[in-house]
C-alpha cells in the first residue's frame, strides 16, 4: 500500500512538473491589442519604500499598425516585445514563445532622460511558472531572470540583475525588480484598462 501511495504522489509531482514545463507563452502580435488599452505601473525604491514614478502604457493605432506609447515615445508592439525597453538590441531582450528552461543572452544599449548612455549583458533564462500579486490583482506569470553587467558614459560599469513577470492575460510584464548588488527599485502594474473592440 505504502508503494502504490509513494508512485501515486510520484506521479502527480511528475504531472505538476511536467504541466509547468508545457505551459508556454507566444509573443503578443499587433492585433492581440485595441487601442485605448491601458496599463499603468508604478516604481518603488527598494530601500525607502516611496514611489519614485507613475508611468502609462498606451497601445495607439498608428499609420504603420498598433504601437505602445510610453512618455511621449512610440515603438510598434513587436519591436517592443523583443527589444524591450532598450534603444537597440543587438541580441534580444526577449526570446518567444517563452517557456520554463529557456535560456538566452541579451546585449541591449539604453539611454536616460539625463543624457547618460549605456550598455548591457546579460544571461536569461526563464525559471518558473508562478502566480504574482501586484495591486492590479494575482496573475499567472513566466519569471523570467536576467543576470550580468552594465557599463555607461559615465564610466560607471557594475552588476545588473533583472527579475521580470511576464502574465499572458495581461499581454506585459505585470512587475520587475532591479538589483545592483542591493535591491534598487520594483515597477508593479497598478492597473489595466481593456478597451473595446
Amino acid at each position: 500500500m505504502q508503494t502504490i501511495l509513494m508512485a501515486a504522489a510520484g506521479l502527480l509531482i511528475d504531472t505538476a512538473h511536467s504541466m509547468a514545463n508545457a505551459q508556454t507563452a507566444e509573443m503578443p502580435t499587433a492585433n492581440d491589442f485595441v487601442a485605448g488599452e491601458t496599463w499603468e505601473f508604478r516604481r518603488v525604491d527598494a530601500l525607502t519604500k516611496l514611489e519614485e514614478a507613475r508611468t502609462v502604457v498606451n497601445a495607439v493605432k498608428t499609420d504603420t499598425g498598433m504601437a505602445f506609447s510610453i512618455d511621449g515615445k512610440t515603438n510598434p508592439v513587436e519591436y517592443r516585445m523583443v527589444n524591450g525597453g532598450y534603444t537597440s538590441a543587438p541580441k534580444p531582450w526577449r526570446v518567444w514563445p517563452l517557456a520554463v528552461g529557456k535560456r538566452w543572452e541579451f546585449q541591449g544599449t539604453w539611454a536616460r532622460a539625463d543624457g547618460v548612455t549605456g550598455s548591457s549583458e546579460q544571461k536569461v533564462a526563464v525559471t518558473a511558472y508562478e502566480e504574482v500579486t501586484v495591486p492590479a490583482g494575482k496573475f499567472m506569470a513566466f519569471k523570467i531572470e536576467h543576470r550580468g553587467y552594465f557599463k555607461n558614459s559615465s564610466g560607471n560599469t557594475g552588476r545588473q540583475d533583472d527579475t521580470y513577470w511576464y502574465a499572458p492575460e495581461a499581454k506585459m510584464d505585470v512587475k520587475q525588480e532591479r538589483k545592483s548588488g542591493h535591491p534598487v527599485w520594483v515597477s508593479e502594474l497598478m492597473s489595466h484598462k481593456r478597451a473595446a473592440p
